[in-house]
């Protein structure tokens, strides 16, 4: 049995590089997807300015930052194992998703961990959040063919938006807790 080499790999990789670009060239941009995916890439992040509790920025970003980097990481694992897939994107140099993950996933998840301060309160915001994810977002998103399934299913999602907000709000507040029991150097 012969495996790809190396060289090989990366000559399917430029072809798959120019038929992306091509693809998206003459098949996406400007198309009603691909405005749609702008509009929701763009108006969550801006809605979420105008309602963040600045004095708490900092924490509140580092959270949905926390939550956008693990959405991405989940979904460039979920697109190479081929359990879904975005055929349309913002721009072909990037994977699809990175602007939802970015955006809607990670702005919902701050106005969360903005609004809901108690554990009981956020976990019960949590669900509702996570059940609209995974039961609404996600078969719209399909209709509306920005989002494919392979062989994920709807309720697959469900416990991972709950483990990754709990986890990581989980981590966010540890994280406080050192920083504000550190001593300060003076400088």
């Amino acid at each position: 049995m012969t495996y790809p080499s190396y060289d090989e790999i990366e000559k399917i990789r430029i072809t798959l590089k120019e038929a992306t670009i091509e693809h998206w060239l003459h098949t996406e941009l400007f198309q009603f997807n691909w405005w749609l995916n702008l509009i929701l890439a763009l108006l969550p992040l801006f809605i979420w300015w105008k309602i963040v509790d600045k004095s708490k920025l900092f924490q509140i970003l580092t959270y949905g930052l926390m939550v956008g980097v693990v959405a991405i990481i989940l979904n460039i694992v979920g697109i190479n194992l081929v359990w879904w897939g975005y055929p349309n994107s913002l721009l072909p140099m990037i994977p699809p998703i990175f602007p939802f993950d970015i955006s809607i996933v990670a702005v919902l998840n701050m106005i969360l961990f903005q609004y809901f301060h108690t554990w009981k309160s956020f976990l019960k915001a949590k669900l509702v959040l996570a059940t609209t994810y995974s039961f609404i977002f996600e078969p719209l998103l399909v209709k509306l063919g920005i989002y494919q399934l392979h062989t994920w299913k709807y309720w697959y999602s469900f416990p991972i938006y709950l483990i990754i907000a709990v986890s990581l709000k989980w981590l966010v507040q540890k994280m406080e807790q050192l920083s504000v029991n550190t001593p300060k150097q003076k400088s």
